[in-house]
């Protein structure tokens, strides 16, 4: 298992890195040349800016059992496919099961900010979105961990 974190501005990379560091498995943490981003454990992407380079990327270097970090449903559709597991910032995973869905939302929101119809936004980020990240982290961890000792 590695695990591929979507770094751009993500607020998780630092329980991602303490608990791969803890689980010794391999982290990659993929990000544009726009972002500061140094890491004690793991290695550190980077690459030109531009519309889903990360992504493509990302996509391109996974294989079946790794783990994916991101909020992007994009890149978390395209994933999927290789069998790999792939949660959010928040902690919540993204499977075949609820894709779809994701994606039908993803495509409702920017019909509607094409409109001009705007939502309220994210809501502030607050430490029980951590504890739940770290929480469905440690879990895959182990799995995967289990997985591939067997």
């Amino acid at each position: 298992m590695i695990v591929y974190i979507d770094a751009d501005a993500c607020p998780v990379i630092s329980l991602t890195e303490k608990n791969c560091r803890d689980y010794q498995i391999p982290l990659v943490a993929v990000k544009d040349y726009n972002h500061e981003l140094h890491l004690e454990y793991g290695d550190v992407v980077t690459l030109e800016q531009g519309n889903d380079h990360a992504d493509l990327y990302i996509a391109n270097m996974v294989s079946h059992g790794d783990l994916i970090i991101t909020n992007d449903m994009g890149l978390a559709s395209l994933v999927l496919g290789k069998n790999t597991f792939c949660i959010n910032f928040y902690g919540n995973i993204i499977d075949q099961n609820n894709i779809d869905f994701l994606l039908h939302s993803r495509h409702v929101k920017a019909k509607g900010r094409r409109n001009k119809k705007y939502g309220k936004g994210v809501p502030a980020r607050t430490p029980e979105n951590n504890i739940r990240f770290e929480q469905t982290l440690i879990k895959i961890l182990e799995e995967g961990k289990n997985e591939y000792i067997r």
